[in-house]
């Protein structure tokens, strides 16, 4: 995908969520996604891989050098700068030498595979100084971190004045003037990248008017990492297939770039990528629902596969970013709340659509043979829905047995904790009583 006159400078993914990393196989296999999504930038930092964050002291081992290395040259081929974040906040000492070196030397062993952008993450820590000497030494903790932030970035830029660096800081979201915010970009290197995620941590706006208010306090253009369609912590049980909206059209033109933070399934995380790569390369002519659909004919040529992965992604349109109901499911509960006589039809029609698609998606012969088995959980539950929907138009069920029917359909919904249509279906019960 060709870039716009109005694309995004920095456009990609930053692997950053908690949970299990994607694989280095999978990383491989994205790179070649990415650059068709006409991204130009993949930052691998996932925060439960022990090298990015735990184990930030110890270098990294001849496997890991060995991958890295890998990527960056892949992606160098493929038009993708790779890099990698580290996340000292846990433990480290800001006015401490030996840390500042043991990092250094951890990016420095990056640059020798080939890296130029670095990315230091200060988030998801404590908000107060712990060691006695920085306590001594700082008023503030965000003072110890631009002062470690500086140290890092012009020892960089010394061995190659080409590096660019990027941090995310302590506190990485708000609207409005943020004192610590003020107080970081006033210390930190100009040319230093601040991350935000916007005005809360999953953002369901992304707009030029909280850009420019950061701007005025960071003193530089925000850096945008959109918490889109990231699942992890209290949103593992839900999966965000939907495309990337409400990021303003104009919003390019008050960034540095933006990176999209991906869910822990790596092949669900490929359709709504897609969306935000195609927002990125054009934000100006960008149509949620025409890339959802550009997404899913070019992700998957083959009707048959196109067809089931449309009828199972309705049922996870809804994000913290969107709330989006099945609109099938909507169609149907209309019908049933007007007493059209094609009610029952269309449900049969979902039911067989259904089946058909789950067949289709656990077959050897699906674009994606891996996809069934990292979002099992989510297609079984994806399976009960034909019961839900099997019920709703039993013809046995009479006016008095409309609350036994209900209770059925709940116990199907509360089977565990996967979801899936669940707030569209449980306000239809709630009508129906």
């Amino acid at each position: 995908m060709e870039a716009a006159s109005d694309a995004f400078a920095l456009r990609g993914v930053i692997e950053g969520f908690y949970g299990r990393p994607w694989t280095h196989q999978n990383r491989l296999i994205a790179i070649d996604y990415f650059a068709n999504f006409g991204m130009n930038l993949y930052i691998v930092g996932p925060k439960d891989a022990a090298w990015q964050r735990t184990d930030w002291r110890s270098s990294f081992s001849d496997t890991f050098i060995a991958e890295a290395a890998e990527l960056v040259t892949k992606g160098k081929m493929k038009g993708i700068e790779v890099t990698f974040s580290i996340s000292p906040g846990l433990s480290v000492v800001y006015s401490s030498v030996a840390d500042r070196k043991l990092l250094l030397d951890k990016f420095s062993q990056l640059a020798e595979c080939g890296v130029t952008h670095f990315c230091l993450m200060w988030d998801d820590i404590d908000w107060d100084l712990q060691d006695p000497n920085d306590i001594e030494k700082y008023t503030y903790i965000e003072d110890g971190q631009s002062e470690f932030s500086n140290w890092i970035y012009e020892c960089l830029i010394a061995k190659n004045p080409d590096s660019k660096f990027s941090i995310c800081p302590m506190i990485y979201w708000g609207r409005g003037s943020n004192a610590y915010i003020n107080q970081i970009g006033k210390n930190l290197h100009p040319d230093i990248n601040i991350m935000w995620t916007g005005r809360q941590i999953r953002s369901e706006y992304i707009d030029s008017v909280d850009a420019q208010t950061f701007a005025r306090d960071a003193k530089r253009k925000p850096f945008y990492w959109d918490n889109f369609p990231v699942n992890n912590l209290s949103l593992k049980h839900e999966l965000h297939l939907g495309p990337v909206v409400n990021r303003e059209n104009n919003l390019s033109q008050h960034t540095v770039g933006l990176v999209a933070n991906p869910m822990n399934q790596f092949w669900a995380s490929l359709l709504p990528l897609s969306t935000v790569g195609r927002y990125l390369s054009s934000p100006s002519s960008y149509s949620p629902e025409k890339a959802w659909e550009i997404s899913l004919t070019e992700l998957f040529p083959k009707r048959e596969d196109r067809d089931a992965m449309r009828t199972f992604s309705e049922c996870f349109l809804s994000s913290p970013i969107q709330n989006a109901g099945n609109p099938r499911l909507t169609e149907i509960f209309t019908h049933y709340r007007n007493s059209d006589a094609c009610a029952i039809d269309a449900t049969k029609n979902l039911i067989h659509e259904i089946e058909k698609s789950y067949e289709r998606i656990i077959s050897i012969d699906f674009n994606w043979p891996d996809f069934a088995i990292e979002v099992r959980p989510w297609l079984d539950k994806f399976l009960k829905l034909r019961e839900i929907l099997m019920l709703i138009i039993d013809e046995s069920v009479g006016i008095l047995d409309i609350e036994q029917r209900n209770s059925k359909i709940q116990e199907i919904i509360d089977t565990d904790r996967f979801i899936v249509c669940r707030e569209q279906i449980e306000e239809f019960l709630y009508e129906s009583l």
